[in-house]
């Protein structure tokens, strides 16, 4: 039995985001770290869904206290 990994592939937009691309068999995940480049994505392809913003927040301990970061990702389906 074979099993075949999948890479994400990740592209810089060129607007100082990156946008990582997940192809499955029956969809392509689109995920972005900006909201902007979502938005123009969504408008430039008809059948492109908006699915759920993902938020994640780190803390790192640095200069004698903690500090936290939030990265969210705007994610863009499209099914095949």
């Amino acid at each position: 039995m074979s099993q075949q990994q999948q890479q994400d592939i990740v592209y810089d937009t060129g607007t100082g985001g990156f946008v990582t691309v997940r192809i499955g068999a029956a969809y392509t995940v689109y995920s972005f770290t900006q909201q902007a480049d979502a938005d123009l994505f969504l408008a430039k392809n008809a059948n492109a869904e908006k699915r759920n913003t993902k938020v994640k927040y780190s803390s790192a301990w640095t200069d004698d206290k903690y500090v936290t970061t939030k990265a969210t990702t705007h994610v863009v389906l499209i099914r095949h």
